[in-house]
């Protein structure tokens, strides 16, 4: 074998060697701790005096321990949205975006907003605070996690107060698959 063939086919090998050996660490090894979920929220929907958007987020452990976690909400634009949830009308809200929380084993914590303008209803919040795409962050790597969400728009007409033309969607979270 020619020296130059030689030294081609011990670098191969190496290659080959090397390439394999970190083929072989687990993924989870190569990533810090910790895991985070994306997802979008189609919030190009109406919003006024008159049109009224709600949005619910459910984060659930479906494990026997705590997951320290965080919800982040973005607007259109990536800005942190740190908008304050409301109990309004039934639905709760113990989730504070951009601030971490132990999720309890086998709890379920809730988020909720109210969007609409010039609403006479001091827990509504006005329009322009519409969030486009989320974050959820799990701190370790215990645990296991599922969320869900959806939102839902509707016409409320503020003279004869009836409501009508309610459409709903749901918020595609990680397929609804646990993580």
């Amino acid at each position: 074998m020619k020296k130059g063939n030689k030294r081609f086919w011990t670098t191969l090998m190496c290659l080959v060697a090397l390439t394999t050996l970190t083929s072989a660490i687990p993924v989870s090894a190569q990533i810090s701790e910790g895991r985070a979920v994306y997802f979008s929220i189609p919030m190009n929907l109406p919003c006024q005096d008159n049109f009224v958007i709600q949005m619910a987020l459910n984060v659930t452990n479906l494990s026997g321990q705590s997951v320290p976690t965080t919800v982040n909400l973005y607007s259109v634009d990536g800005t942190p949205m740190i908008i304050e949830g409301n109990d309004q009308a039934g639905y709760a809200s113990d989730i504070t975006p951009g601030t971490a929380f132990d999720l309890d084993a086998n709890a379920t914590r809730q988020y909720h907003i109210t969007l609409q303008n010039n609403s006479d209803n001091p827990e509504f919040h006005s329009c322009s605070n519409k969030v486009f795409s989320g974050k959820i962050e799990l701190a370790n790597n215990s645990g296991l996690v599922v969320a869900s969400g959806s939102i839902w728009t509707y016409h409320h007409n503020r003279t004869t107060n009836e409501t009508y033309n309610t459409s709903s969607l749901p918020i595609n979270i990680n397929d609804g698959k646990p993580f």
